[in-house]
């Protein structure tokens, strides 16, 4: 317990303290089936073309679930700035690319 210099302040200075501390969650990488949920929770505004699920998922192994929210924005985004109808597989193809070179 920290000691402080008013008598009665330890115990809010501890709280006070504590919060100060972020606390870490470790947070596992998401499966396939995950994955290709974030990616069409993400893409749920959108219209979708067809797309090769697996293949994409396969592309995306060891991402984590901000990568692939990150993956379906991008590529809703490159699906608008190209005044593209749909959202199609490679729109989301290079969105991996870029991120795994970034």
């Amino acid at each position: 317990m920290l000691k402080s210099a008013k008598p009665g302040c330890s115990q809010s200075l501890d709280t006070a303290l504590w919060r100060r501390f972020d606390d870490l969650i470790e947070v596992p990488k998401p499966g396939e089936k995950e994955l290709e949920f974030i990616l069409k929770e993400t893409l749920s505004a959108m219209e979708v073309g067809s797309i090769n699920w697996p293949v994409l998922i396969a592309q995306m192994r060891d991402f984590s679930a901000a990568q692939a929210v990150r993956v379906a924005q991008d590529a809703a985004k490159r699906a608008i700035l190209e005044r593209e109808e749909l959202v199609i597989h490679e729109h989301l193809e290079e969105a991996v690319k870029e991120i795994k070179v970034g």
